[in-house]
């Protein structure tokens, strides 16, 4: 994960737990989430910082990865070791190179207590939406029961019109 939060670093200026509580939102659409899995938010979608990503920023990611890759496609066609002491030593240059800013230590929140905000706060979002979709489902049923209400009264003036009323003989009172 170090070698990720380098490159979440460089992307958009906070390690991946940093990035989770910054912008997990419970009162935004989706929790402020860019992208998640299946068509609504879940309690493990929260907790994946890459979700929390701009277009722009997944774009820049993307290319620090592929440069990542042909570096290390280049040393292997080189005939060099290619270890994780290399990539260790090599990853904050090659940031460096780039323009890119380097994290220079763990971040200032630990992966633990990200997970148990992010989880906290998907408790209150989902709260939040189940609420939502009951009054969502009420006001549905409401203007079904007012629908129906309407079309008996319609059909029980139409019943009462069709009635044939009831004649009397002539000369005889009723």
């Amino acid at each position: 994960m170090p070698r990720c939060n380098k490159l979440l670093f460089a992307t958009a200026g906070h390690t991946a737990a940093e990035l989770v509580v910054q912008r997990a939102d419970p009162n935004s659409p989706n929790m402020s989430l860019t992208h998640w899995s299946g068509s609504r938010v879940r309690k493990h979608d929260v907790v994946i910082a890459k979700n929390y990503l701009t277009e722009d920023e997944i774009d820049t990611l993307n290319r620090l990865v592929v440069i990542f890759l042909e570096q290390a496609e280049l040393r292997v066609k080189q005939r060099h070791d290619l270890t994780l002491d290399f990539w260790r030593q090599h990853v904050d240059g090659m940031l460096a190179f780039n323009g890119q800013a380097v994290l220079q230590n763990s971040g200032s929140v630990s992966h633990d207590n990200m997970v148990s905000i992010a989880h906290a706060r998907y408790e209150t979002f989902d709260d939040q939406r189940r609420a939502a979709e009951a009054t969502e489902a009420d006001a549905a049923d409401l203007q079904e029961i007012e629908f129906l209400g309407k079309r008996v009264e319609r059909q029980t003036k139409i019943t009462a019109a069709a009635k044939p009323t009831k004649k009397t003989p002539k000369g005889k009172n009723a």
